[in-house]
């Protein structure tokens, strides 16, 4: 993996008691090896919270699960906390941006890393106003391929996958013309 020197450190929240509404919805194929399997279909959630960080900027938290309906999954469970009953069938994960819940979000450290995990996804409560999403917001299918050796999580290569490509149309053949051209007239 390449690092690069010039990336940024985001700041994370602190552990307690958040309100989040879900910014982006990130369907990719994760590519590194997990349990000895390869190419598992991934589902990442981004929320934005009500608390901004030291430049003024809401904090962003993301969960990450693999991307299973089953009803004993975690993305099963947590989508239905986000939507307070069972998912519909068939279950599209672009109707789950906008919705707002409480999240409790605990800080913890792992390998002199800090972490923002969320424990809990609740319903709001009577009169909690839920944040906006900022107007800078750029949706991760919506961002320019990275090329400094991350990888994109929008990956276009997932969407051929479950869907053939379109065949560009060939051309008509055009009629041969039965009149000689100039330089077939001109024989010697």
């Amino acid at each position: 993996m390449l690092i690069d020197a010039n990336t940024k450190v985001y700041e994370k929240p602190e552990s307690g008691d958040y309100i989040g509404r879900i910014a982006d919805v990130v369907d990719y194929v994760e590519d590194q090896p997990r349990w000895g399997k390869k190419n598992v279909p991934v589902l990442r959630l981004v929320w934005v919270l009500n608390a901004n960080d030291t430049e003024g900027k809401p904090f962003r938290v993301a969960k990450k699960y693999t991307a299973s309906m089953h009803e004993k999954s975690n993305l099963y469970s947590d989508v239905k906390s986000i939507l307070g009953t069972a998912p519909p069938v068939p279950f599209e994960s672009e109707d789950l941006i906008g919705k707002c819940n409480r999240l409790v979000i605990e800080q913890e450290e792992n390998d002199g890393r800090v972490y923002a995990n969320i424990r809990a996804i609740l319903k709001m409560l009577p009169g909690a106003v839920a944040p906006s999403v900022p107007a800078d917001f750029v949706r991760a299918k919506d961002r320019p391929a990275q090329t400094n050796g991350t990888r994109a999580y929008a990956a276009p290569a997932v969407q051929a996958a479950k869907a053939p490509a379109p065949q560009a149309a060939k051309p008509a053949p055009q009629p041969q013309s039965t009149v000689p051209t100039t330089e077939e007239q001109i024989v010697f």
